[in-house]
């Protein structure tokens, strides 16, 4: 970063004396000067220094220095003797400016958050604690198995024992099971993985659920989800696979009612 120095000399008129030249011998009018040196950066003035009255004779044009009485020359001008302040006020101005304007300005309208992502962030939430969260009939023992799944199935580099999993489950007919399974290694699955840890955990839970039963799983990595899977225990699931896999089908089973079904079980 450059630093840009420097000085100027400046020179005024201060007032007319009557006065005897020393060089000429003449007695007449004089003009009373100050010499001074301004130094700058940026050339923005920052202080000034020499200042020094001279007499020049109207007469012969000599110019010599003298010791003006009190009070005939005045102070250095403003800038010269202040102007350092100009270079933190000039900053210091802008960013109150920007601080009233900032707080003047109305605030942003509240974000507007569809019901069905407001459910499925409230569920999500839980997932913060790494531990299974359950709510709701049989939640606890899908969540159960699903842990179980999941450390089965996954790479042991992916450190399965610290994946967070959510499960809510609604009351049907037929009944509804919402799971989400979050873990940091998603990104470093490919699809054939996530497809077969879905197989493997239908097949787990067809021994604990009804055949009309409703699940929807979502594997969700760090940000984004990675696999969402939804359908009926006795029919195959519907998957989508990707890198940022719509999660709204989630939220929308968090809301909608239970489908009527004829069905029925025991378990």
């Amino acid at each position: 970063m450059f630093i840009i120095t420097g000085s100027s000399p400046r020179q005024e008129v201060v007032t007319v004396t009557t006065t005897q030249c020393p060089r000429c011998g003449v007695f007449g009018p004089h003009s009373v000067l100050r010499t001074w040196t301004v130094r700058h950066v940026y050339w923005v003035p920052y202080t000034c220094c020499g200042m020094t009255p001279y007499l020049a004779c109207a007469t012969c044009r000599a110019v010599y220095p003298f010791q003006p009485p009190p009070g005939m020359v005045r102070e250095l001008p403003f800038l010269g003797r202040f102007g350092c302040l100009l270079l933190p006020l000039v900053p210091a101005l802008l960013f109150a400016a920007v601080f009233v304007v900032a707080l003047c300005s109305p605030a942003p309208p509240p974000r507007s958050v569809r019901p069905q992502t407001g459910a499925r962030e409230e569920l999500e939430r839980h997932l913060a604690s790494g531990a299974v969260f359950a709510e709701g009939e049989k939640a606890t023992e899908i969540g159960a198995q699903v842990k179980q799944c999941f450390q089965l199935g996954a790479d042991p580099s992916l450190e399965p024992e610290k994946a967070a999993i959510a499960v809510r489950s609604l009351p049907g007919p037929p009944r509804r099971f919402v799971i989400v399974i979050q873990f940091d290694g998603l990104r470093r699955c490919s699809d054939t993985w996530r497809l077969d840890l879905l197989a493997k955990l239908q097949n787990l839970l067809k021994g604990s659920l009804r055949p009309e039963d409703e699940v929807i799983v979502g594997l969700r990595g760090a940000m984004c989800y990675g696999a969402i899977a939804q359908g009926r225990m006795d029919a195959d699931w519907t998957i989508q696979v990707g890198d940022m896999v719509d999660s709204s089908d989630l939220g929308r089973a968090l809301l909608a009612p239970p489908a009527a079904s004829s069905g029925t079980g025991t378990k």
